[in-house]
């Protein structure tokens, strides 16, 4: 399955050369200040991929794609779904006691599903169905890259526009 990266220009060169690693490995701060993604993973996408890019890279940077080809990665069982899509997808639901989740806000859920992605590693390819995202715990290495693209931000703005990233149908966790 191909799946793409959103980033700037700089580091889609060094992807290419490097691999692509998580932010914990290479020092980046998270896009989203309030409910931080997970610094041990990298976030991948079927439908937002320029959107990410808008958000990583500088004003004056170039945006960058990258694609990924998840049958060249070298641990497969390293793809997760994305918490966001986990939280989202149980909020009608009871979850089990011993979780602590049920009745908590959707920060203190999306939180736990962000330190418990390992429990739900099954569900990585129902992530991207129903969100369009998904993660990879540590870092893709060069030759599971097949391509990058990049633009300059004025040509991407229509396929930016914040979107609504929501999950497209309901599930069970």
């Amino acid at each position: 399955m191909l799946l793409y990266h959103g980033t700037s220009e700089r580091v889609a060169r060094l992807a290419m050369a490097q691999g692509l690693s998580p932010r914990v490995d290479s020092g980046v701060t998270s896009t989203w200040e309030e409910n931080p993604s997970s610094g041990d993973h990298v976030y991948l996408t079927t439908a937002y991929a320029g959107y990410f890019a808008m958000n990583a890279a500088d004003p004056e940077e170039r945006w960058a794609i990258i694609e990924i080809d998840t049958d060249l990665l070298p641990d497969r069982e390293s793809l997760m779904p994305d918490e966001d899509w986990l939280e989202q997808v149980s909020r009608s639901q009871e979850l089990p006691e011993e979780w602590g989740v049920n009745g908590a806000s959707m920060e203190v859920r999306t939180a736990w599903f962000r330190e418990n992605l390992w429990r739900f590693a099954h569900l990585w390819e129902d992530s991207i169905e129903g969100l369009g995202n998904c993660a990879y715990e540590g870092a893709i290495p060069p030759e599971a890259i097949t391509g990058t693209d990049t633009a300059r931000a004025r040509r991407c703005v229509a396929s930016t526009l914040t979107p609504a990233i929501m999950p497209s149908r309901p599930m069970s966790v």
